[in-house]
């Protein structure tokens, strides 16, 4: 029976302000941005020293499965007015005795949260075989953690060992987001050396200014972490595709064929070029015929051949024209030999 390490964290407000690696809306929150507000937690609560094994231990595991609502992200955002990093203009004027105004050193920042349900909960499961891991000090940091996103994401945290009834259970009363290589959701998930890099970070923040130099020197953005590719337990997996094109003999031109009077020609040819080639390759006659000659009634994976006709520019649209490529795909397509 496995276990798994879930950190759960329920919103007190339905919104969730914050946003991806490339400035676009998030949801699920990712678990980069938790094990940020946890290592954050544990600095305030002044026991970040005591918990660094664990956060160490953590960002080595494998990227986590999520469970949690579904969101939709709002269709009218608004608009806020924020001071930016050029309020110094203005006290420089104030200094002097003038009349400064800060309200023309604003910039507006547009806002377009995600809605969530009412009572929402996400949770955060990693799996694990070590009984010596550090579990408390990880929940402990869960619990001292208020927010996850903006500071107006409110949440409350919490954490405990589930085992495979109780991950089910979860799973199935929300939805699932769990790691996946054809995944459509990019998050951002911690990796070995996150947490000196956040430390690293926090020191170049307590010295971004000084009384030795007028200068700012901005801290680095966070550069250790990895871009995860999640999908919903819903999501159709991707179909694995091998692209062809069909070269002549003699020279480097695609052959081409027209796709009316010639297409199921192509597809005949296609068919007894794979048919010489899993020969070769020492496929036996029965799986030969199910799998590529598509004969019989067996749940043997199938062999779909395609040829694939031109779709070119014509006046005044497009038009269909020959076919110079073909696609092979399969319904098992993770299958080593197909």
């Amino acid at each position: 029976m496995s276990r798994y390490l879930a950190l759960s964290f329920r919103f007190l407000s339905p919104w969730f302000h914050g946003r991806g690696n490339e400035g676009e809306p998030e949801w699920p929150p990712s678990p980069l941005r938790v094990f940020q507000a946890m290592v954050a937690a544990s600095g305030r609560a002044g026991t970040l020293d005591l918990s660094r094994p664990a956060f160490e231990w953590l960002e080595q595991l494998p990227a986590p499965a999520i469970i949690g609502p579904g969101a939709e992200i709002a269709s009218a955002g608004y608009r806020l007015s924020v001071p930016h990093n050029q309020l110094d203009i203005v006290a420089r004027q104030w200094s002097k005795g003038a009349d400064g105004d800060e309200a023309k050193h604003r910039a507006m920042k547009d806002v377009q949260p995600h809605r969530l349900s009412e009572d929402a909960v996400v949770h955060y499961i990693w799996r694990f075989e070590d009984d010596e891991a550090p579990f408390a000090l990880l929940i402990a940091a869960a619990r001292n953690v208020v927010a996850l996103g903006w500071g107006v994401d409110l949440v409350v945290g919490d954490g405990k060992i589930i085992e495979d009834e109780q991950f089910a259970g979860l799973s199935a009363s929300a939805r699932l987001w769990a790691p996946r290589a054809d995944g459509h959701n990019k998050l951002r998930t911690p990796q070995s050396g996150t947490l000196d890099d956040l430390s690293r970070r926090y020191e170049a923040f307590l010295n971004r200014v000084s009384l030795d130099t007028p200068i700012v020197h901005p801290e680095p953005p966070l550069s250790r972490f990895a871009i995860t590719a999640y999908a919903r337990s819903d999501q159709t997996p991707a179909v694995m595709v091998a692209g062809f094109t069909l070269p002549r003999v003699d020279s480097e031109n695609l052959r081409a064929f027209d796709t009316v009077r010639r297409g199921a020609a192509v597809s005949g040819m296609l068919r007894h070029a794979v048919h010489e080639a899993v020969q070769r390759a020492g496929w036996d006659t029965d799986r030969i015929s199910g799998t590529v000659m598509g004969h019989g009634e067996s749940d043997a994976p199938r062999l779909l051949l395609v040829p694939v006709p031109s779709i070119e520019p014509r006046k005044p649209g497009e038009t269909v024209g020959p076919v110079r490529r073909v696609m092979l795909f399969s319904t098992e397509s993770d299958d080593r030999d197909i």
